[in-house]
């Protein structure tokens, strides 16, 4: 009788031997989305057939290229190079000419000179690569300074403004005084308008408004502002959900878990803990948003393609659901829960 361990090896084998089909299948019908994880996913358990390795993520760096993922593009072809430099094999691999041109463009769009070597890419196929991306022009600014204006000037500068220019002109001279006893004296003057009294209440030209000294004045108090209460991290807010199911009021938890939702961009542990939660409060259309902004599900982490694969099976993604109940049975006990879903996705999927 064998062993389990080798029983489970031979399973995983088989497993990823089947999802390198699969891999493989999606991408010629240009399921380019599919083909990359599956084909990502199928090369951690082919890391002992180095050429199979290496065409699982081939394929998988042109579709992530036709997507337009450049980091998914780069990460896959520093794999490539990291199996070359073991063992060579790329230049021997079958692989349709217009493909391993796609691929080669790739990698001297991506790739640094240095690491781009053991594809045989020459500097020209860089050069050209490069001259091909689009150029980011930075704007530069439109209004500049009046060096005329702001610049000093020395003393003799023939092109220094005048600065007796820019003083005002003097005031015109008074006339002389009129004979007091003159009929222009008597008569009110009607080249300029009679001032008036100023309103009521308005100061006077040339008094101060200042309080005269002895005059109490009333100073309102200094409020200090109001502290804000300290933001909550993301794994405080987490735990407080996990508080609520622990306390059998999922309703909150809920809450909690839509407000997190909300959130831009959680890296990868927090979201993984968010679409956990979701899943256990049995909101699967919000476990499957989490899910989705995961990432990769890696080594170690094989549970959640359980959860993921139920969130799929209940939002009625059977094809999708079928695949990660597939990459999570080799990991997990099949209890009867789990041996329960992956009937009705089986079933779903036929």
């Amino acid at each position: 009788m064998l062993a389990p361990s080798v029983l489970l090896a031979g399973g995983a084998d088989e497993f990823y031997e089947r999802l390198y089909t699969r891999g493989m299948a999606d991408f010629r019908t240009a399921d380019y989305q599919l083909a990359f994880t599956e084909l990502h996913k199928a090369a951690f358990g082919l890391v002992e057939e180095i050429e199979k390795f290496e065409t699982a993520e081939v394929y998988a760096a042109i579709a992530a290229n036709r997507l337009g993922h450049e980091s998914e593009t780069r990460d896959a072809l520093l794999r490539i190079a990291a199996a070359e430099k073991v063992q060579p094999r790329l230049r021997s691999m079958t692989i349709p000419d217009d493909l391993r041109a796609e691929l080669l463009r790739a990698a001297a769009t991506l790739l640094t000179k240095k690491e781009s070597v053991v594809f045989g890419i020459s500097e020209q196929m860089q050069d050209d690569a490069a001259k091909e991306r689009p150029r980011v022009e930075v704007p530069t600014p439109s209004v500049k300074p009046n060096v005329a204006e702001t610049a000093p000037r020395e003393a003799g500068d023939a092109n220094a403004p005048d600065r007796n220019s820019r003083r005002p002109a003097p005031a015109p001279s008074s006339p002389p005084p009129a004979n007091e006893h003159s009929p222009a004296a008597s008569a009110p003057s009607t080249d300029h308008p009679v001032s008036k009294d100023p309103a009521p209440g308005s100061p006077r030209e040339g008094t101060s408004t200042q309080p005269s000294i002895g005059t109490l004045q009333t100073i309102a108090p200094m409020v200090p502002p109001k502290q804000q209460p300290a933001k909550k991290t993301i794994d405080a807010r987490l735990d407080e959900a996990q508080q609520a199911i622990d306390n059998g009021d999922p309703d909150s938890a809920r809450s909690i878990y839509n407000a997190l939702l909300r959130e831009p961009q959680l890296s990868h542990a927090p979201a993984l803990r968010l679409a956990e939660g979701l899943y256990r409060v049995r909101d699967f259309a919000g476990a499957l948003r989490a899910f989705r902004g995961v990432g990769v599900i890696g080594p170690g982490e094989e549970r959640y393609h359980y959860y993921y694969a139920v969130a799929l099976f209940e939002t009625r993604h059977y094809r999708d659901a079928c695949l990660e109940i597939d990459l999570a049975l080799p990991f997990i006990e099949v209890t009867e829960d789990v041996a329960g879903y992956r009937e009705k996705i089986y079933r779903a999927t036929k």
